[in-house]
């Protein structure tokens, strides 16, 4: 099945910006057990700046539980908690200087 996804993945990036779909990649590689080309797609998706739902992928996501203790892995997950602390600093300079409301 997760070939096929592949396959699919392959074909539905026609027209679209390279490497579209590369945390879905990702996630059918760990099914695979290919761990190269898994922690090769998610360091894509961080060049394309896919930093969504990351603490997930990092933390939770039993697809990736295997590389939690690869350094590989380790490396993109403390980048991804470097951009989320950069981004969560970016919005309180925003809501300080009353560009974005403040939430209670």
């Amino acid at each position: 099945l997760a070939t096929s996804i592949l396959v699919q993945l392959e074909a539905e990036s026609v027209g679209r910006t390279e490497n579209w779909f590369c945390r879905e990649r990702a996630a059918a590689f760990a099914i695979l057990g290919d761990d190269e080309r898994t922690l090769a797609q998610l360091a894509i998706a961080q060049k394309m700046r896919k930093y969504y739902r990351w603490w997930y992928l990092a933390e939770r996501d039993p697809l990736f539980a295997h590389l939690r203790s690869d350094p590989r892995f380790r490396t993109l997950t403390e980048q991804a908690k470097k951009h989320r602390a950069e981004q969560r600093a970016l919005l309180e300079q925003m809501r300080s200087k009353g560009e974005e409301p403040k939430r209670s």
